[in-house]
């Protein structure tokens, strides 16, 4: 057998110094003393190369996972990816409802047998501020599918325990960062992961990533509301150049860009995502919502300028569509609303009409009074020699050009 000696002392073969046997035991092989020489074990590799392995799929030496050949008898260690830092976030607003009301825009709210201030519906805070301010709400979808590792992007297992972590990372790291670096930097407010699920087929099949919902509110332009399509565009441009990274979540999005969906919130279709009355309808638009009080409900709402169809009561109208007085008690209510209402545009009419009236009566006296005094062959004579005088003077200053 190549590369052995015989042992006399039972009969055996064994390899000469510096060599290894083959797999099969047919001869010795010159022990490894450098990356991609023959090796049986990893120790073999180690006494030539530090942090190397022997690959067994093809019995070589080669450098462990995280490094890379530098020569052939020295592996380097590979650059590490960067570790998420958590943002630390300033504990909600405590409330009771008198402090609550003095937040523009926020409510009172227990969660978690906590009370705190929550925006009222169509607003949103921006990070670390107290005020609360009108904004336009859309929903994005996206499927996680791998996560940064020690050196390289590795699957994303779905676990529920990491539900609150993920979704920091997927809406400061990833969505706050895209938006703040983009054309929309003066209209982001801030975006909330409203639903984390597992995106495998069942259950069990957890080593597919995660399916996340995200709320985006952007400051409210309800003239000129943000196009779900400039949105998706810029979301769309940020994860393609980045090959599929989310912002600085270290979080990688499935590609194609079809598994990417930006659409905008109904908030009409869910109950908890609008304030209107019952006696109201909702109305979807883009970025927010409308409510406008049934036929035959007035609209009593506290500021019907900015939150109208919140408070809806029965109409004071009687079976004939007239207006009808409610009484009780022998008195009965005025609606004074509209008797005001209609007094102004009474008096407004009868203002306009007085002042016509008195211009156009001093127009007609004037001309009476100019014919009265000098009858109309003498207006005509006048009327004559101010012509005269006017073309006299224009033939003296062209004389004078001359």
């Amino acid at each position: 057998m190549m590369n052995t000696k015989c042992h006399t002392a039972n009969y055996t073969c064994q390899c000469l110094n510096g060599h290894i046997p083959f797999i099969n035991n047919t001869g010795c092989h010159k022990a490894p003393s450098k990356l991609g020489d023959y090796c049986l074990t990893e120790r073999d590799c180690l006494r030539f190369v530090g942090m190397s392995t022997c690959d067994v799929s093809n019995n070589t030496c080669v450098c462990k996972y995280g490094y890379y050949q530098r020569t052939p008898t020295y592996c380097l260690e590979r650059k590490r990816l960067p570790v998420y830092t958590a943002v630390e976030l300033a504990p909600p607003i405590g409330c009771n409802k008198d402090k609550c009301e003095a937040w523009n825009n926020s409510l009172c709210e227990r969660v978690n047998n906590v009370s705190v201030c929550r925006c009222d519906f169509r607003h949103a805070r921006r990070l670390d501020e107290l005020t609360c301010i009108p904004v336009q709400t859309y929903v994005i979808t996206l499927h996680i599918v791998k996560e940064a590792g020690k050196y390289d992007y590795i699957p994303l297992m779905y676990n529920e325990t990491r539900t609150s972590e993920l979704a920091q990372r997927v809406t400061l790291g990833g969505i706050q960062h895209i938006f703040i670096n983009s054309v929309f930097s003066d209209r982001y407010v801030s975006s909330d992961a409203v639903n984390i699920t597992n995106a495998g087929k069942d259950d069990s099949d957890t080593a597919n990533g995660i399916r996340v919902s995200i709320l985006l509110h952007l400051t409210a332009y309800y003239l000129n509301a943000t196009r779900v399509k400039d949105i998706s565009e810029v979301l769309l441009q940020s994860i393609t150049r980045s090959d599929g990274k989310l912002g600085e979540s270290l979080l990688e999005v499935h590609l194609p860009s079809n598994s990417i969906l930006v659409a905008d919130l109904d908030e009409c279709a869910i109950q908890e995502r609008n304030d209107c009355s019952p006696n109201a309808n909702c109305l979807n638009t883009l970025g927010s919502f409308i409510c406008v009080c049934k036929p035959k409900y007035d609209d009593e709402s506290a500021n019907k300028s900015l939150r109208r169809g919140r408070i809806c009561v029965a109409s004071k109208i009687g079976d004939d569509g007239q207006h009808s007085e409610v009484c009780s008690s022998d008195k009965c209510e005025t609606n004074w609303e509209y008797v005001a209402l209609a007094l102004v545009i009474f008096l407004l009419f009868v203002f306009t009409f007085i002042t016509y009236e008195i211009i156009q009566r001093k127009q007609d006296f004037s001309a009476r009074k100019l014919y009265e005094k000098f009858g109309t062959t003498k207006i005509r004579k006048l009327r004559q020699a101010s012509m005269r005088r006017l073309q006299a003077s224009k033939r003296k200053k062209q004389e004078e050009k001359n």
